[in-house]
């Protein structure tokens, strides 16, 4: 019964061996910044209607 419950075990540990850290800060980096340029845009679109709403 142990050598079934290591193999799973092992498969994990050779799945997050491949995975690279800097990649994926890098991708990470990507979408923050493309959150920040759609918050921005946002911004502006919001700055340019007008104020015509009322309750």
């Amino acid at each position: 019964m142990t050598k079934d419950s290591e193999i799973p075990l092992k498969s994990e540990k050779e799945r997050y061996d491949k995975v690279d850290p800097e990649e994926i800060i890098e991708k990470l980096k990507k979408i923050i910044e493309k959150i920040k340029l759609l918050k921005e845009e946002q911004r502006k679109h919001e700055e340019e209607l007008p104020y015509t709403y009322s309750d």
